[in-house]
């Protein structure tokens, strides 16, 4: 392993690497069988989760995978309106969604702060 980690090893330049080809494959297999097992949708989800948990990306990069992370669990929830594990990921995945935004206006608002000589 090198100096700077695995996140950034395989993320210089954008999302590239082992998470683009992890990415693709799940694709590709949601689009061969998704319509008969959620556990791709649900893997996808959730290993994209973690994997924006662990890399130190910038907000708006987080924020643009858990968007589309969202998108492709929705569309399994059509394939699979019954399951339960697709409506809490979906949930989860809006959530983190949610904080990206809320911890982007955060550190806006500190940043502000700190320029204007208000105390935090």
């Amino acid at each position: 392993m090198d100096a700077d980690g695995p996140c950034q090893r395989f993320t210089r330049g954008g999302i590239s690497g082992y998470l683009d080809a992890g990415i693709e494959e799940l694709e590709g297999v949601i689009e061969r069988s998704g319509q008969y097992s959620s556990h791709s949708y649900h893997v996808l989800g959730s290993q994209g989760i973690a994997w924006v948990h662990r890399c130190g990306w910038i907000t708006d990069k987080k924020r643009a995978l858990l968007s589309r992370l969202v998108e492709v669990v929705e569309q399994g929830l059509e394939h699979h309106p019954t399951s339960q594990d697709l409506f809490r990921l979906r949930d989860d995945l809006k959530k983190e969604v949610l904080l990206t935004v809320v911890n982007a206006n955060s550190a806006q608002t500190a940043l502000f702060k700190q320029d204007s000589g208000t105390e935090q």
